[in-house]
């Protein structure tokens, strides 16, 4: 698999303009336009690596932050208009935090879901109440719905990680997928899981009428 610094993996795209369209205003605005975001793109090439380095230290995952410097790159290709961008540096960085803040919450939501999953699993009927024994089954059908619906892979992945306990990268070589597929394949079943949560909490505001 090619590096991250391995320009290759983001083509550079043509950005010029096409003569002969539109008025001389608005060819030169056009072209003013794509010069910026020519140079937005170079800047980005240029930080690449201290791209990589800042992410892999907020999310302590060299995968995870390769994944995310290219989120970043297909997100400078959709902007706009770039021109009000000074300094493209700063610019560069703050994305790159805002989208690492962004997975932090996600992934310390998940991993709640994943408490509370694994509580339905192992909680005692000796702890508890028959109406919460009765609750805590139908709460477990559920999530056992919702898991069974997903490809098998899915299925046998998260089990192998969550389950076992075994590295995405034991897994990866297991299954024979990438180490990023192995990610995203929790995280499907995880955005599941979350889903049905997010379905039992509101039948129990309802319930409750919250």
């Amino acid at each position: 698999m090619a590096g991250i610094e391995d320009s290759s993996l983001f083509p550079r795209h043509n950005l010029g303009f096409r003569p002969g369209q539109g008025t001389e205003t608005d060819r030169m605005g056009l072209q003013s336009e794509h010069m910026d975001h020519s140079a937005l793109l170079e800047a980005y090439y240029e930080y690449q690596g201290d791209l990589v380095r800042f992410l892999s230290h907020r999310l302590k995952c060299g995968f995870a932050a390769r994944d995310m410097v290219q989120e970043l790159y297909l997100r400078l290709l959709k902007i706009q208009n770039p021109t009000g961008i000074e300094n493209r540096k700063a610019y560069l960085f703050r994305i790159a935090s805002n989208l690492a803040t962004d997975h932090i919450r996600v992934e310390a939501r998940r991993a709640e879901l994943l408490r509370e999953c694994r509580d339905v699993l192992t909680r005692s009927e000796n702890q508890v109440t028959p109406e919460r024994v009765t609750l805590a089954r139908w709460e477990l059908k559920l999530y056992q719905k919702a898991v069974q619906d997903l490809p098998p892979l899915s299925r046998r992945i998260f089990y192998l990680n969550r389950f076992e306990g075994k590295p995405q990268r034991a897994i990866a070589e297991e299954v024979g997928v990438s180490v990023t597929t192995v990610e995203k394949h929790i995280r499907k079943v995880l955005d599941r899981l979350a889903a049905t949560r997010d379905r039992l909490e509101k039948l129990g505001k309802r319930n409750s009428g919250v």
